[in-house]
């Protein structure tokens, strides 16, 4: 009967460790699921503040582009002294501006080639050349590009072309 009595206990005690230790693995799983539940929240947390502290977004500005001069079809009389103005603003800043002046029939022969990324709102180019080392009757092309995000996927572009006389 001693025996017996030792086969109960040994039985209540192994369905009792039994018992604790169903509960632990069901208290890990939940710990563990908690653990990926806040890693996987805070992931997400962290990949949505990405570019908070940065003045940069990705979405496309309004920018304007003003050609002041020269006009555009305009002919120079005074090769000497060309005038080129221009006058860029935008909603953000001005993330990349190119402004090139090259003769028409050579467009590897830039006169004048700026570029300029400006944590601005605006940029105001004004810049005189002389053109009197180019045949009467030349005629230039000036080109003005504006990016309109951050990355540049998209431009703004505003062109004249003129002529000496």
């Amino acid at each position: 009967m001693q025996h017996c009595c030792n086969m109960e206990k040994d039985f209540a005690f192994y369905g009792c460790l039994y018992f604790l230790i169903q509960q632990i693995n069901i208290k890990m799983k939940f710990l563990k699921l908690s653990i990926i539940t806040l890693l996987t929240l805070g992931m997400f947390g962290l990949g949505s503040c990405k570019d908070d502290d940065d003045d940069h977004d990705d979405h496309d500005h309004e920018v304007t582009i003003e050609i002041v001069s020269p006009a555009n079809e305009a002919t120079i009389s005074d090769c000497s002294n060309v005038t080129v103005e221009v006058n860029i603003i935008t909603e953000d800043e001005v993330h990349e501006a190119e402004i090139v002046l090259h003769p028409e029939s050579d467009t590897s022969d830039k006169i004048i080639d700026f570029d300029e990324h400006s944590h601005e709102s605006s940029v105001e180019f004004n810049q005189s050349v002389d053109l009197c080392g180019y045949d009467a009757g030349t005629c230039f092309h000036l080109e003005v590009s504006v990016c309109k995000d951050h990355d540049c996927e998209e431009t703004e572009t505003e062109e004249v072309e003129f002529c000496l006389e």
